[in-house]
């Protein structure tokens, strides 16, 4: 079954430089990155998320990345990988490429169309795209978490 996610790239302080955790959420990232953390004892520091992006179908996004990240996987049983983080957004951005518009869906996720969102704080203007609206979204100033 189809099914509408994020594939993430989660960087942990803890781990070693280039090491990534690479996987799919249908829920926002920024709740897969603290339950991941929460829930393991065996990570000392929470997951920082450096890449996400919108897929129409997540678990074979996730199962296509997995295939092309197979040769960087440390361990055949876990999610990590180790690789450069330009390298991996590139793989995880072709993967979301091929599922979204080759998978004959009509609509584009990563729509040009722009929305402002004014941040009650300090009261700058933030153009963002229209999808990101669902994501937790920080003010470009002031870095305020913004209320839609």
């Amino acid at each position: 079954m189809k099914k509408k996610g994020f594939l993430y790239i989660l960087a942990n302080s803890t781990f070693s430089e280039g090491v990534y955790k690479i996987g799919k959420t249908t829920r926002r990232p920024e709740i897969r990155a603290w339950e991941l953390y929460e829930k393991s004892s065996g990570i000392p520091e929470p997951f920082d998320i450096v890449h996400q992006r919108l897929v129409k179908d997540c678990h074979e996004a996730e199962r296509l990345i997995h295939e092309r990240l197979k040769e960087y996987r440390i361990n055949e049983y876990r999610e990590f990988f180790k690789l450069s983080l330009v390298e991996a957004k590139a793989k995880v951005n072709q993967v979301v490429y091929f599922i979204n518009e080759n998978l004959e869906y009509n609509e584009k996720i990563a729509s040009n169309e722009k929305v402002t969102i004014i941040c009650r704080q300090c009261r700058k203007k933030n153009k963002l795209p229209k999808y990101a609206l669902q994501l937790s979204l920080k003010c470009g100033n002031c870095k305020r978490k913004l209320v839609v």
